[in-house]
């Protein structure tokens, strides 16, 4: 939704942050859940990071864009807000969900990469001899 709004409808940049704000925050959850962590229902990015981060080391990158992102979580949909994002924070806020995308991504591959090798070991241990040598 967010990329075709800018291309289409920039003129909605506070629909469009608010997209890639929860974008990200499914992407977390989703993560989180892959690593078996438990959280508290939350839309704070900052706090799903932290979440993650006790269980692998998290970048300061990615603590400054879930920083950037918490902003545009539930109180920018409500009338009243006196912030209205300008083009260039909804451009800003659709980069940096791609990039925490990328990013969980490539750590989710790699978890389930390494899960798949895991299990793979557990089952040859003690029948074959090959995980000894390292042959898995």
């Amino acid at each position: 939704m967010a990329q075709l709004a800018l291309e289409h409808k920039s003129e909605y940049t506070d629909s469009i942050c608010f997209h890639c704000q929860q974008y990200v925050e499914k992407i977390l959850k989703g993560y989180l859940t892959c690593l078996d962590i438990d959280f508290s229902k939350s839309h704070s990015l900052v706090y799903l990071v932290d979440m993650i981060n006790t269980k692998e080391k998290v970048s300061e990158e990615l603590y400054s864009i879930a920083e950037l992102l918490d902003d545009y979580a539930v109180g920018i949909r409500y009338p009243g807000n006196c912030y209205e994002p300008t083009r260039e924070d909804a451009t800003n806020a659709y980069d940096a969900a791609l990039k925490i995308k990328n990013t969980i991504y490539l750590h989710i591959r790699e978890y389930l990469i390494n899960r798949k090798l895991n299990t793979k070991k557990d089952n040859l241990k003690g029948t074959t001899g090959l995980y000894e040598g390292g042959i898995v």
